[in-house]
């Protein structure tokens, strides 16, 4: 189930990381995207992800979560966004990989 996503290896259950271990790129999140996403939010993104994506010939991990997505480039916590940020694509593997997995939050 890709729904159109770019992505290398899709990873259900999400990727283990211990989402402390990264920099948090706040200039790109919050002052150019304007994304509103705080550290604590984008580590809870990370560790309520359904599921993760490699991307990037294994530089990137991108970890989507009901609450928003994070992509986590070369150690770095580079872009995170919300729910409401999402497109239509993303929202229907959501709602799909939700029903797959009754217990998410």
């Amino acid at each position: 189930m890709t729904a159109g996503i770019k992505f290398e290896i899709v990873h259900y259950p999400p990727k283990p990381i211990v989402s402390a271990d990264f920099a948090f790129d706040d200039t790109h999140i919050n002052q150019e995207r304007q994304h509103g996403v705080t550290l604590p939010v984008a580590q809870d993104i990370i560790d309520t992800a359904l599921f993760s994506l490699t991307g990037w010939k294994g530089r990137s991990e991108r970890y989507y979560a009901m609450l928003g997505a994070v992509y986590v480039l070369d150690g770095c916590i580079r872009t995170a966004f919300l729910e409401n940020e999402f497109d239509d694509k993303i929202k229907e593997v959501l709602r799909k990989w939700k029903a797959i997995k009754s217990d998410a939050p």
